[in-house]
């Protein structure tokens, strides 16, 4: 193969485009559009994930529950979530998501599940680290929210 030699493109300088920002250490646009989006989430903090929700998830996992701790997990969440579970070292306790039988899936955890989860966890005397809901499901269906309190 013959080298590649005396290309204009190798012999010129490149800069970063101006006005860009860097998502793992946003300052700018990324940055502004990030504060913006948690205040229109009611939230703390908004961080922006590309290419897959999987780092994310186990971000969020490993972030949140600490070996031997355990995770409240809907039977229907992302894969990445059991991936994140081995990870972590948690313990999954199982949420059974609302079945809709005409369609044949399954759709969000409703809130008597998740207060479920938690008396199981404590009767068995289990700490729980945190919970994942899956919401909106892949089908679309948004978990009620506003139903869901924390722990006891």
């Amino acid at each position: 193969m013959r080298p590649y030699r005396n290309s204009r493109y190798l012999k010129t300088k490149h800069q970063t485009a101006s006005g860009l920002d860097y998502l793992s250490s946003p300052t700018g646009v990324i940055a502004e559009a990030q504060q913006a989006a948690a205040a229109a989430f009611g939230a703390d903090h908004t961080w922006f994930l590309v290419n897959g929700c999987s780092g994310g998830i186990h971000a969020a996992v490993m972030a949140t529950v600490k070996p031997g701790q355990t995770i409240l997990l809907a039977r229907n969440c992302h894969l990445s979530a059991f991936s994140a579970c081995v990870a972590t070292g948690c313990r999954p306790l199982w949420l059974k998501p609302e079945e809709d039988r005409v369609h044949g899936v399954a759709h969000c955890v409703m809130p008597e599940e998740l207060t479920a989860g938690f008396q199981e966890a404590k009767a068995q005397g289990l700490s729980v680290g945190a919970v994942l809901v899956v919401s909106p499901t892949y089908y679309g269906a948004v978990a009620r929210i506003s139903g869901v309190q924390g722990g006891p």
